[in-house]
């Protein structure tokens, strides 16, 4: 009965800890510092275009910002955001619950130098490369894995603000 009692102290404790840790703040001030979107990628205009339902839904309750953009070659997803938060889904996740089958590909290092987490995505006659990355606003540390930011973010090993850049890109036949 003791190490129960002890287990539920425990649990109770971590459950609180990211209340303690001052997670939860509004969407000002989870969008402090956001200085606009950009008018280019890599050299190329960026034309703003609407989300889609499902992307609007995720996006009224994301603390932060949220745009989808194309450069005539893909599309663009960008998310901004001042706080860790387990509202930054990975983009995999969103592709498997609209129905896709997901491939993992290699991670990618683009022109730049930087890295990417990659896969494929596959519904019907349907075929998508997706790009993901997540780095701070300082270009200082970045992430190819959602979960690895928000760890690194929320243990103090990242300060932010961070943006969170999807590609989507039309895959061959």
């Amino acid at each position: 009965m003791k190490n129960r009692t002890l287990f539920l102290v425990v649990c109770g404790a971590a459950a609180m800890l990211p209340l303690m840790s001052g997670h939860f703040t509004t969407e000002r001030e989870s969008s402090a510092g956001f200085p606009g979107w950009s008018s280019e990628w890599r050299g190329a205009p960026l034309k703003r275009v609407p989300l889609g339902d499902r992307e609007q839904r995720l996006a009224d309750g994301f603390p932060g910002q949220v745009a989808q953009f194309t450069d005539g070659r893909r599309t663009l997803v960008m998310r901004y955001t001042a706080q860790p938060t387990r509202k930054l889904h990975s983009a995999a996740d969103c592709f498997r619950g609209a129905g896709y089958t997901v491939t993992p590909l290699p991670i990618q290092i683009d022109e730049r130098g930087e890295r990417w987490g990659r896969f494929a995505a596959e519904r019907d006659s349907l075929r998508y490369t997706v790009g993901e990355r997540i780095f701070e606003n300082t270009g200082e540390n970045a992430w190819t894995d959602v979960s690895a930011w928000y760890w690194s973010a929320s243990f103090g090993r990242s300060s932010g603000p961070w943006w969170a850049v999807t590609t989507v890109e039309q895959a061959g036949p």
